[in-house]
């Protein structure tokens, strides 16, 4: 029998990144593969509101590798960007959608993902919140926290994909989740079927439009979703980690009274996207938080442990905060580089610790390092684009405009040849 027949796989949260590395690895020809998913079903999770894939550099060339673009398709569509002077509302920044970006709502990409698993024969155990690990000789033990539902299991390779507070990290590395800094208040408008909120969705900086526009101390993102008819906006403010809930203890009526009070640093747009937001459509706060980048063993290995067979991807590798939008890219694009690398092994009769090893190092050594540069990037942007220094903010601008010259230069000489 093959490596692809025998070998354990488990992978640890159902995501996008471990529901798509486990298709990458069943295409590959890995059979005995389970997802464990802490949350009791494919609905449970909170899921943020949207993210945006792109290619050939970012995640949405996975999915076009995978051949799921024709059916993923239909749940998203191609969205422009903006970025604009948050006092002026003038725009410093500006990219029409394309063939190579598309933007989904977090909770549709995962659930069709996990519709992909089911029809692939990939088991998932929902409800299974793992304790920890143990390893025995070549092989990794998975302990959970309701022992009554979930019996230990036995396999040859764990992989961690299960976010920022994964106890697969937490318990290899000790590594302890910090806050950003940065916390949001967030709203959702819905297009009304009478018509009365139509001039705010087919307004020319709203419509099929994900827009950031930078502040002082605090910045504001907002994006039309055109397939859902909503609009989903975001003021992130630069704040301790509990000034949300002292303010407003998340009462949805204070929520909005302290967005209407931060939106008055703002051109009268976003005011009025706040204002006009139903009291009972606040939602979830945001409450940024990430990892410090993962310290490189003398071994070479980022994922040291005593078995070498564990290892990490997505937000359990490298959790940023989202104000580069590369969080769901670097996943999905580390999830294609572990299931090429791990497919080397699929046709052999048997799978010794060094090669397993030297394929995880090289997978970690690609992937890893670039995980924690767009923490890092990500950081200082979070930083520029809350910033209250007025020669930091004019340089910001100024950049962002000479990218947009550059952008527009590019399309004309596109369109030439």
């Amino acid at each position: 029998m093959t490596v692809g027949e025998t070998f354990r796989i488990a992978i640890i949260g159902g995501g996008p990144a471990g529901l798509s590395l486990a298709i990458g690895l069943k295409r590959k020809g890995f059979q005995n593969l389970i997802i464990y998913e802490r949350e009791i079903d494919n609905q449970g999770r909170h899921q943020g509101w949207s993210i945006s894939l792109f290619s050939p550099d970012g995640g949405l060339a996975f999915i076009e590798y995978l051949g799921l673009l024709p059916e993923l398709s239909a749940i998203s569509f191609q969205p422009s960007f903006r970025a604009l002077d948050g006092e002026t509302g003038k725009t410093l920044l500006y990219r029409a959608g394309n063939e190579n970006g598309r933007r989904f709502k977090r909770g549709d990409l995962r659930d069709a993902l996990y519709q992909v698993c089911l029809r692939e024969g990939i088991k998932i155990i929902w409800d299974a919140q793992v304790k920890s690990f143990e390893e025995i000789n070549e092989k990794v033990y998975i302990h959970f926290i309701d022992e009554t539902k979930h019996q230990t299991d036995i396999v040859d390779l764990l992989i961690g994909a299960d976010g920022v507070h994964s106890p697969i990290r937490k318990q290899l590395t000790g590594d302890v989740v910090r806050s950003a800094g940065f916390n949001s208040i967030v709203g959702l408008i819905k297009k009304e079927a009478d018509g009365s909120n139509n001039d705010l969705f087919e307004h020319e900086l709203i419509q099929n439009s994900g827009v950031l526009a930078s502040g002082r101390n605090v910045s504001c993102w907002y994006a039309h979703h055109v397939l859902h008819d909503e609009i989903y906006w975001s003021l992130s403010i630069q704040s301790d980690e509990d000034f949300i809930r002292q303010h407003t203890n998340y009462d949805k009526k204070k929520l909005h009274d302290l967005a209407l009070e931060y939106s008055k640093k703002f051109f009268p747009l976003i005011q009025l996207l706040v204002q006009r937001t139903p009291i009972d459509q606040m939602q979830d706060c945001l409450l940024f938080k990430d990892l410090d980048p993962m310290k490189q063993h003398s071994s070479g290995r980022y994922c040291v442990s005593k078995s070498g067979r564990i290892t990490l991807i997505g937000d359990a590798a490298h959790a940023m905060i989202p104000f580069r939008g590369q969080g769901g890219n670097t996943a999905l694009i580390g999830a294609w580089n572990l299931s090429d690398k791990l497919g080397t092994l699929v046709n052999q009769t048997n799978i010794t610790n060094d090669e397993i090893g030297e394929v995880l190092l090289r997978y970690e050594n690609e992937r890893i390092p670039v995980g924690s540069h767009e923490i890092l990037e990500s950081r200082e942007n979070a930083a520029r684009f809350h910033s209250s220094n007025s020669v930091t903010n004019f340089f910001r601008n100024t950049i962002m405009r000479m990218i947009n010259l550059k952008i527009q230069f590019d399309d004309w000489f596109y369109k030439q040849s």
